[in-house]
């Protein structure tokens, strides 16, 4: 199956993670082509990125400022965004669902309602809790198999 991903706005340290390999996602121009950052400390006047945008079976050098803008004063269909994997949530919840939620392997679960899914930005939105990025929580359907784990850091093995 392939991975789905979303357009993000272009994020500098992102992208070196991305470049780095310690992040999964890939850097595109606003017009889709994909691209490939050489160098992020370049010395051409305003412009620091020097990048490689693949147009076929040839790449162009272009060269960008440090948000990404092909053009400092317009938007342009060669500014660069991010490419990044659209998660999709493991449990189906529905809104005023009972979950137990923690933020790392250290903390201790804490219950909640589930309020919505914002799958645009990847967000959980939990009624007590508020909102979290789902690739920094955790979270599961609260019920007879999981009440035991209510205020405790147990691991939780999942069928």
């Amino acid at each position: 199956m392939e991975k789905k991903f979303k357009r993000i706005p272009f994020d500098l340290e992102m992208a070196k993670k991305i470049t780095n390999g310690e992040m999964v996602g890939r850097v595109v121009t606003r017009d889709g082509l994909s691209a490939r950052i050489a160098c992020f400390d370049f010395k051409y006047m305003t412009k620091n990125l020097l990048v490689l945008v693949d147009h076929g079976n040839t790449e162009i050098i272009k060269f960008y400022n440090t948000t990404g803008r092909f053009d400092c004063v317009k938007e342009h269909d060669s500014d660069l965004l991010l490419e990044v994997p659209s998660y999709k949530p493991k449990y189906e919840f529905k809104a005023f669902d009972k979950v137990l939620y923690r933020n790392s392997l250290d903390k201790k679960w804490c219950a909640d309602l589930f309020g919505y899914f914002d799958d645009e930005n990847d967000y959980y939105y939990l009624i007590g809790y508020g909102k979290e990025d789902m690739k920094s929580i955790k979270i599961i359907p609260y019920n007879e198999k999981t009440a035991h784990l209510l205020g405790t850091s147990l691991d939780y093995e999942e069928e």
